[in-house]
């Protein structure tokens, strides 16, 4: 989480709050040639994050942003989780891709498209800002979540809900 006016973000456990650099940092998890892969993942992500308060339009209890290139958006949550699947990082032990891992690695690092993965489906919606908190500086770790017979994921990104699903169930259609 990162306060209004402070320029480092806090890392809130149970009972400890201190300051951290901006997102958990695992140092032996990528290569160079890797990491420069996926900063073009995360650069695309944080332009599109950066452009929506001024380039949306609500409809209806939710919102259309356009010109943004669903396919990348995707394969940037997909990078998050499997980053967070392959962290020897503490704080990202429960997250775990299991059988898909390898396919998701596929998927993030170009070698397969997007469509391998019929069953991963993405849910984003935009938290309200609120006089006393700005969403747009609250970023969280995935947590896994079982909902209605279906695992997914679970976390917040600048002002962003995210919920994604790797499970041959869908989302219920309600």
């Amino acid at each position: 989480m990162r306060e209004e006016k402070n320029t480092h973000n806090l890392l809130v456990s149970d009972d400890n709050v201190k300051p951290m650099q901006h997102g958990v940092f695992d140092p032996a998890m990528l290569c160079a040639e890797c990491d420069a892969l996926l900063g073009k993942l995360d650069d695309f992500a944080i332009r599109i994050w950066r452009r929506f308060p001024k380039h949306h339009r609500t409809v209806d209890d939710g919102f259309i942003m356009d010109c943004v290139d669903g396919d990348r958006i995707s394969k940037f949550i997909l990078s998050i989780l499997w980053r967070a699947s392959t962290s020897t990082r503490p704080e990202c032990r429960s997250v775990s891709l299991g059988a898909s891992e390898a396919l998701v690695q596929e998927v993030v690092f170009g070698i397969r498209p997007l469509s391998h993965i019929p069953m991963y489906q993405l849910l984003l919606s935009r938290f309200l800002r609120h006089p006393r908190f700005n969403p747009a500086h609250n970023c969280t770790l995935p947590i896994s979540r079982n909902i209605e017979g279906f695992r997914a994921w679970s976390f917040s990104l600048y002002g962003f809900s995210v919920l994604a699903k790797l499970d041959i169930m869908p989302f219920p259609v309600d």
